[in-house]
Formats: structure tokens, sequence, C-alpha cells
């Protein structure tokens, strides 16, 4: 079955009512272009915190990595020091 609803209120209504009817919640399921307010509220999952983890974690190694290289391959290129963190921040970012 499928319904489209105009605006919130009448979605959270009915979604309500088929709570109280016994519907089991895992059976029931939603598509919304953009989060309901009362609805979207709970937190689903760890993805966020391993997205942020996995961020830090390349920052990181692309820090160790850009200066490791150039100090172990100290090749002078016009003058710049070995370890030039402004022509590393592109590396960084990515």
């Amino acid at each position: 079955m499928k319904i489209v609803f105009d605006n919130e209120k009448d979605f959270l209504k009915k979604y309500r009512e088929l709570i109280e009817r016994g519907v089991n919640q895992k059976k029931i399921k939603t598509f919304t272009p953009l989060p309901v307010k009362g609805f979207h509220d709970k937190d689903k999952g760890y993805i966020k915190y391993f997205a942020f983890l996995g961020s830090i974690l390349g920052l990181i190694l692309g820090i160790f990595l850009t200066i490791y290289t150039s100090i172990e391959w100290n090749e002078i290129l016009g003058g710049k020091p070995p370890v030039s963190i402004p022509a590393f921040i592109i590396i960084y970012y990515d």
C-alpha cells in the first residue's frame, strides 16, 4: 500500500494510528524527502562516528606520509625546505 501525505501532521497522525493498531514498526517503510520532526529523531547508528574517525585517521596518515617521504628522499626542489607545509596542504585535504 502506498499513501502520499501533503504535510507532516497528517503523516505523523496516520503513523501513530498504525502503531496503536498493533502494526510492527519494522514492517512500515517510509520515504520522506526531508527529516520529519518527531519521526526521524532517533539516532540509528554509529556511521557518523566511523566516518569522523576515518577522516581523522586519513589526515594523520597523509601528514605522516608526506613528511616521511620528503625527509627520507631529500631532494631540494626550488630551494624549499624538505618539510614545506604549504606544498602539502592539498594532499592533507584529500
